[in-house]
C-alpha cells in the first residue's frame, strides 16, 4: 500500500467505524465496525452517508435522530480538517526525509511522534462523536444495529 493510500484509507476508517460504534452503543466494538462495508465503499462521502442512513434506517431511527447524528458527525469531520492537512504535510516531510542523501533517523522519529500525537487527537474527536451519536439512539436501536452487524460479519 502506498503512503498516499494510507491517508485516504484513514479518512474513511474513522467515519466507517461509526457503524460499529453505534451498533454496540460504544467504542468497545469500534474495531469490529471499522471494516464494515469498506471493500465496497469508495472514498466517496456520499457513499459513507448512504451507508450511515441505511444503518440508521435498519435501527428505525426517527428523522430527528438521523438529522442529529448527521450533525454530530458532520461537526466532527469538520474538526478533523486540520489533522488531515497535518497528515498531508507529514507525508511530504517523510518523503523528503526518506529521499535525502543521508537518512536522518531522528527526523523520522520526530515525524512518527507527530503522527501519533495527531492520530491521538483525531481519535479523541471521533470517540466523543461516537458517544454523542450513540446517545441519540435508544438502547433498543443500538441492539438492533448490533444484531445487524453480527449477521453481516
Amino acid at each position: 500500500m502506498k503512503i498516499e493510500q494510507i491517508s485516504g484509507l484513514r479518512r474513511w476508517l474513522l467515519p466507517a467505524a461509526l457503524a460499529g460504534a453505534l451498533a454496540v452503543g460504544g467504542l468497545a466494538a469500534t474495531a469490529q465496525g471499522m471494516g464494515h462495508g469498506m471493500a465496497a465503499m469508495s472514498s466517496d462521502h456520499a457513499a459513507m452517508e448512504a451507508h450511515l442512513d441505511k444503518m440508521l434506517a435498519a435501527a428505525e431511527a426517527t428523522p430527528d435522530q438521523t438529522a442529529r447524528i448527521h450533525q454530530i458527525l458532520g461537526a466532527a469531520m469538520g474538526e478533523m480538517a486540520p489533522y488531515h492537512q497535518q497528515e498531508a504535510d507529514g507525508h511530504a516531510a517523510l518523503h523528503r526525509i526518506l529521499t535525502a542523501s543521508v537518512i536522518d533517523r531522528g527526523a523520522i522519529e520526530r515525524q512518527r511522534a507527530q503522527t501519533v500525537a495527531a492520530f491521538d487527537q483525531e481519535s479523541r474527536v471521533m470517540a466523543k462523536a461516537f458517544a454523542d451519536a450513540a446517545e441519540v439512539l435508544t438502547s433498543a436501536q443500538r441492539a438492533t444495529l448490533a444484531a445487524k452487524m453480527q449477521a453481516e460479519h
